[in-house]
This record gives C-alpha cells, structure tokens and sequence, in this order.
C-alpha cells in the first residue's frame, strides 16, 4: 500500500486529499451536513450549481484555518454570532410622513443578515476568490474592525432612536 492513498475516515465535501501522504494532511474539514456549512453554500449558491456552493463553503474554513491556524468552524460561529442583529427597521407610511418601525428577527432571520452583511462587506476586499475575500472578512469581524459590525451597530442604534 503507497503512502498517497486517500485515508478513508475522511470526509469527501469538495477538498481533495488525494495525492498527499496522510501525514500531511492537517486539517479535517467538518462534514457537509454540519448546519452553518448547509446555509452558508445556501447563501454561496448561483445558478442551482449546488456542489460549487459546497467546495466554495468548504474552501472558505480552509482559508480561515490557513490565516489563523485555529479551528475553523468555531470562528466562523462567533464571527456570525457577533454580527447577528437583533432587529431590523421596516418603514411604514402614514400620511406623510415614513415610519421606521424595528422588528424583532428570529434566529434563522439573523444568521442570514450576518452572513449577508460579512459577504457584502467582503465584496470591497482584495482578494483572488470569494471565498479568500470571505475568510479575510471574518478575520476582520473577530478583530472587530469589519463594515459588517459597523452596519450592525447603525441599525440597532436607529432601533433605539425609533422604539
């Protein structure tokens, strides 16, 4: 049996391993039915062309692994959990005038504004794929210095202003 052979206990989800002794292999990507990594190839996916969506989620946590050289998942986690809002302003016209009204946001509302925000805040980035963009932009938000956190910032304090 050669070294280069695929070791079987890891998972297939877009990330060849083929060709590398098993040694060299450092990071085990999480499952693709890990429920973050679902919706974010949800939110990647263009066109239907579902497992592009995939490879491109799977590569995002290799990009981050590669720029902290921590566990990619749980970074990703708090990274969405800290740009998560709380509300959002829907505007209601009465007579004249616009309203701005906050609404609460139910858990799966919030995870999608979070990653919408992080990858609209990536889109000004450097960067040679979406997804270099998109890890460089999480690194940002855990550092506490990314647009998204600021957009955050300016909606739950418009909340305030409005309640």
């Amino acid at each position: 049996a050669s070294t280069s052979e695929v070791p079987s206990s890891l998972p297939s989800n877009g990330l060849s391993y083929a060709g590398l002794p098993e040694h060299k292999v450092v990071l085990d990507i999480p499952p693709a039915d890990d429920p973050l990594i679902h919706y974010l190839a949800s939110l990647l996916q263009h066109d239907g062309r579902r497992h592009t969506a995939e490879k491109r989620a799977s590569r995002v946590l290799l990009f981050l692994h590669t720029l902290t050289r921590a566990s990619p998942l749980p970074l990703l986690r708090s990274a969405i959990e800290r740009t998560m809002p709380i509300v959002r302003i829907t505007q209601h016209r009465k007579s004249t005038k616009n309203i701005q009204i906050p609404v609460a946001l139910n858990e799966k509302q919030q995870v999608r504004c979070a990653v919408k925000w992080i990858l609209k805040a990536s889109e000004s980035r450097g960067g040679r794929t979406v997804e270099e963009r998109f890890a460089g932009e999480v690194v940002l938000v855990l550092n506490g210095s990314s647009e998204a956190l600021k957009q955050k910032a300016s909606i739950h304090t418009q909340a305030m202003i409005n309640r």
